[in-house]
């Protein structure tokens, strides 16, 4: 990891705004969204592991790596040197929605268009944060480090 801040996970799609406890763009719960920059270092590097962790699981069951240079190659719009390949693939994928994996060094695990397989990646991305989320904070548990509500991370 860079000595630089670590950047925040947003997207520019928060669906907190909309009542969602987890964002449906960067997977971030709700009090997190709220208080990323009161949040020290090593807590937001804890929140990257977590949003890492959570797609290393998904994207695996949805694209396989195949040409690391490629995907390595691909220009990103925010500094994400931090993150694994996979997250990297993930926000070129969203910003090209039709391009086809294998023009980034990606192979599609599952039939149907770019879209559709990014959309199913997407889809069961959330569902396991949202779940992460309840398992979490389920009656109120969850809160670490003394943190009010308002800034705990699990």
């Amino acid at each position: 990891m860079s000595s630089s801040p670590l950047p925040t996970p947003c997207i520019g799609t928060c669906s907190t705004v909309l009542g969602d406890r987890v964002c449906r763009g960067c997977r971030r719960y709700l009090h997190e969204v709220q208080a990323w920059n009161s949040y020290d270092e090593a807590i937001k590097a804890r929140i990257w592991s977590r949003l890492e962790s959570e797609l290393e699981q998904v994207f695996a069951r949805h694209y396989r790596i195949i040409d690391a240079e490629r995907l390595g190659q691909q220009r990103l719009l925010r500094p994400l040197a931090h993150t694994s390949l996979a997250y990297r693939a993930l926000d070129i994928l969203r910003r090209q929605r039709q391009r086809p994996p294998a023009e980034i060094g990606l192979q599609a695990l599952h039939p149907g268009t770019p879209l559709q397989v990014l959309e199913n990646c997407l889809a069961e991305l959330y569902r396991l944060a949202q779940a992460q989320y309840e398992r979490a904070y389920r009656d109120g548990a969850g809160a670490t480090f003394g943190m009010s509500s308002s800034k705990r991370v699990p």
